[in-house]
């Protein structure tokens, strides 16, 4: 699922209350880190990254 509009709407606040009684991974691209770390990310790292999670919520992304 894909969630876009203008910036300061609520976007991240909606996913995490709908995700509030769920495990989730949240990656975060505003954090250099994290943005760093997925611009070149292969499959094996991913899978290692996401673990045993079943829903990943990754805010940010610039497209």
């Amino acid at each position: 699922m894909i969630i876009f509009g203008p910036r300061q709407v609520g976007k991240t606040t909606l996913i995490e209350y709908i995700l509030k009684n769920e495990s989730y991974l949240f990656l975060n691209c505003d954090n250099p880190t994290t943005s760093s770390l997925l611009t070149n990310i292969n499959t094996e790292q991913l899978r290692a990254l996401i673990g045993n999670y079943k829903i990943v919520f990754i805010d940010e992304v610039q497209i």
